[in-house]
C-alpha cells in the first residue's frame, strides 16, 4: 500500500507531540508499505514555499517551507492556496492509496477535500484541540486547569498573558447561524480581541 502522511511538522526539524507521533507511525509502516511524508518546514531564513525532498532510508519526505511569521490575516494559518497546490501536486506525483492527515496548521484545510476529490481514502488523527483553542491543548496556562468550556475571559489571559479581561465587543447582527457562519463570527471576534 502507498501511504502519504501529512503534518505541520516532522523530525528532525520539530519534536513536538504530533511530529513524534507521525514519525513513529511512518517508521513502523515503512517496513511493509511505500511511505511518503508531506510536512511544513518553518525556516525563517529559507524562501517561503521552498520545497526540499529527502530520502530517509525507507520513505520519502517532501518539506514545504512556510514559517509562522506573517500569517496575517489569521485565516492564512489554515487556508493557503499555494500550500494546497504543493500538496496536491505531490499527491498526484506519488499517487497514494491513503492520505493520513495529522495536522494542517500552516498548510490548508482545503487539502483534505482536494485529496477526497481524487478518490483517495483519507484519515485524520486529531492530535490536539487546535481547531478550538489557540494554545492547542484546552489547558489554561494562567491557572494550570483544563478548560471544560471556552471562556474568553480565560482565553485572553492565557494567550496574551498577564491581566486581561474580555469586554464584549460590538455584537454582530446575529450569532453564528445560517445567516452568519462560524468563520465570519470568529473573524468578528478576532478583530475585537487585543
Amino acid at each position: 500500500m502507498r501511504i502519504l502522511h501529512v503534518s505541520h511538522e516532522f523530525p528532525p526539524y520539530e519534536f513536538a507531540g504530533t511530529a513524534i507521533y507521525a514519525y513513529n507511525i511512518v517508521k513502523a509502516q515503512s517496513a511493509d508499505h511505500d511511505l511518503f511524508v508531506f510536512a511544513r518546514l518553518s525556516d525563517e531564513h529559507a524562501p517561503d514555499y521552498k520545497v526540499i525532498d529527502e530520502d530517509r532510508n525507507g520513505y520519502q519526505v517532501r518539506l514545504m517551507n512556510r514559517p509562522e511569521v506573517g500569517w496575517d490575516p489569521f485565516d492564512a494559518s489554515y487556508t493557503d492556496p499555494r500550500a494546497e497546490r504543493l500538496l496536491t501536486d505531490y499527491v498526484d506525483e506519488v499517487q497514494p492509496d491513503l492520505v493520513h492527515f495529522h495536522h494542517i496548521l500552516g498548510l490548508s484545510h482545503t487539502c483534505i477535500e482536494e485529496v477526497k476529490k481524487r478518490g483517495i481514502a483519507v484519515v485524520m488523527t486529531l492530535h490536539d484541540f487546535w481547531t478550538m483553542c489557540p494554545m492547542g491543548q484546552r489547558m489554561c496556562y494562567t491557572d494550570n486547569t483544563l478548560c471544560e468550556e471556552i471562556d474568553f475571559n480565560k482565553c485572553g489571559a492565557c494567550v496574551f498573558g498577564g491581566e486581561w479581561t474580555f469586554d464584549e465587543e460590538p455584537a454582530p447582527e446575529t450569532k453564528p447561524s445560517q445567516s452568519l457562519s462560524y468563520h465570519d463570527y470568529y473573524q468578528h471576534r478576532y478583530r475585537y480581541t487585543p
